[in-house]
């Protein structure tokens, strides 16, 4: 199992999909993101990597959206 951290606010700058393809080249067998990238991020990553391999995400219910948030921002 290998972590990686990324500051949420750091999406933008295009660097996981960066590492999501280093990861790949590694031999990784799949990625699984936080809940706070969303479907989109988990769908970008996908998308980048051809699909290659499973991109998934784990999401919490609506009952933590506001710690979550609070932690995130």
């Amino acid at each position: 199992m290998i972590t990686v951290g990324f500051d949420p606010r750091a999406k933008e700058d295009g660097s996981i999909i960066e590492v999501a393809k280093q990861l790949k080249a590694g031999g990784i067998q799949f990625i699984e993101l936080c809940g706070g990238f969303g479907p989109t991020w988990t769908t970008k990553i996908n998308e980048a990597l051809d699909f290659a391999i499973p991109v998934g995400a784990v999401m919490y219910g609506p009952e933590f959206r506001k710690q979550l948030f609070e932690i995130m921002n």
